[in-house]
This record gives structure tokens, sequence and C-alpha cells, in this order.
């Protein structure tokens, strides 16, 4: 069993620090599973937590990963989304859909325009 915990620190009104101070991985250890916590936004490092927690027979597995809520969004006017509250539930303009489909596509941090 491997369960994969999003820590991006924000939620749909507030950031977690500032209704939250748990200890999700001292929970989980406690609890008999496995954990290990990683950079959420690096391939290598969720591709090496999966390996191992495939590897782990006795204990289910939960990965942590951090990561930034909108990680180089960027709007129209070059201003971040990154991290921001704010970000977490909106209806994505035409020109972020864009830049993220372009994204996705070059398979880039950097705009394809």
């Amino acid at each position: 069993y491997i369960m994969y915990y999003d820590a991006n620190n924000v939620q749909l009104s507030t950031t977690v620090e500032e209704v939250m101070n748990e200890d999700i991985a001292g929970k989980y250890r406690a609890w008999g599973w496995n954990v290990i916590s990683i950079d959420g936004h690096n391939p290598d490092q969720i591709r090496e937590a999966l390996t191992a927690a495939g590897r782990e027979t006795e204990r289910p597995t939960l990965i942590i990963g951090r990561t930034v809520m909108g990680k180089g969004a960027r709007g129209a006017n070059g201003e971040s989304f990154e991290n921001k509250v704010s970000t977490h539930g909106p209806i994505m303009t035409a020109w972020f859909q864009r830049n993220i489909d372009c994204r996705i596509r070059c398979r880039s941090a950097i705009s394809c325009y």
C-alpha cells in the first residue's frame, strides 16, 4: 500500500501553517508506516521513493512530497501564482491554460513562445 501526501502548505482559504502544526510524518511513523519525504517537484526523487515503497513488504508507505502550489505559473503580466492561497481553486484563464499546455508539450519550465 502506497499513499502520496502533497505537502504544499496551501488550503482553500489560508496557509496550512496558520491553522495546523501537525507532524504528519511523525504521526504515520507512530502508526507503524514507512515514511519517505521528498521534493515533490523532482522526478528522480519521486521515482526513487516509489521504487523504495514498492520494495517495502511489511508496512504501508507514506510518501510526503513537499511542493509549491502553482510552481512556475505566471499571470499575463508576469506575476507569480506560486504559493498563494488565491491560486487554490480558481478557474484558469485562457492565457494560463495555454502556457500550462505548452509546458506539458515541451516538458520544460521555459515558455514555448
